[in-house]
């Protein structure tokens, strides 16, 4: 098997450790993301910029 070094091998414990805990991060900012939007929606919905 061919796998580059500092790539993880999710096989391993210490390799899915590491997947995991990329992959908490990276839904812990998608979440932040998402939280951000729906107070910019709730924003415009209660005050909705003047239509020209």
């Amino acid at each position: 098997m061919n796998t580059a070094p500092d790539k993880p091998n999710a096989r391993t414990l210490t390799g899915l450790a590491t997947e995991v805990a990329h992959l908490r991060t990276v839904v812990e900012a998608l979440a932040a993301t998402v939280t951000k939007h729906e107070e910019q929606l709730r924003r415009l919905r209660r005050n909705p910029p003047p239509r020209r």
